[in-house]
């Protein structure tokens, strides 16, 4: 099935965002979008991931300051929209985590829940764990969408986590932000991947269709 795309006015409306608020995050070094951008990747066409994108940033940001979930959203990419496919598409309790160890200190995962316990148990003390759990942030996404007349049978959120371009897209994401970002601290910002390549977003606007309805 071809991955979803909205009109500018059905992404704020569908993230609850106002036009201002959407003009400040891009000021302030707040906006999110899925590969890792800022802005969506496809001009004029947000996807419905970028949607989620937002979502999870803001969910985040009840916990930690709202450019530290931003800076996490971007440059976690590989690690939440793992856990959406695999919601999505595998209906799967995945939770994306994200972990302030020591100063300066953090990581990011993505993992069942019924894991996170033992998993943390097993960890060095936290001084601080958000969570995002995706599947009920998926639901809420669902529901936002049927209450304003979304009709989101047509395509899905995002490709299954073994399409082979799933794959690729994330293995190269992975692997830039890896070399370019040893060590990462939301509080003070940090280097992300660039945005997907011309070949990429070719691929992409492949494998896309627009959401019907709504306003």
């Amino acid at each position: 099935m071809p991955i979803l795309t909205l009109t500018n006015r059905q992404l704020l409306a569908l993230t609850n965002t106002t036009a201002n608020q959407y003009r400040q995050d891009k000021f302030r070094g707040h906006a999110v979008a899925a590969f890792g951008a800022a802005e969506p990747v496809l001009e004029d066409r947000p996807l419905l991931v970028d949607a989620m994108a937002m979502i999870i940033r803001d969910d985040l940001a009840r916990a930690i300051p709202r450019r530290a979930a931003a800076t996490t959203v971007r440059a976690f990419w590989d690690k939440w929209i793992d856990a959406v496919a695999r919601v999505e598409h595998r209906d799967e309790a995945v939770v994306f985590a994200v972990a302030e160890q020591s100063e300066g200190v953090w990581w990011c995962g993505t993992g069942p829940a019924e894991q996170l316990p033992a998993f943390v148990a097993n960890q060095p003390p936290l001084r601080r764990l958000v969570i995002a759990n995706v599947p009920q942030l998926y639901t809420e996404l669902q529901n936002r969408a049927d209450k304003l007349g979304f009709d989101l049978a047509a395509g899905e959120l995002f490709l299954a986590p073994d399409d082979p371009l799933f794959i690729s897209w994330v293995t190269e994401f992975r692997e830039q932000r890896e070399a370019l970002q040893r060590k990462f601290d939301p509080l003070h910002g940090g280097r992300a991947p660039p945005r997907p390549s011309a070949q990429q977003r070719k691929a992409l606007e492949t494998r896309v269709a627009v959401v019907a309805a709504g306003p």
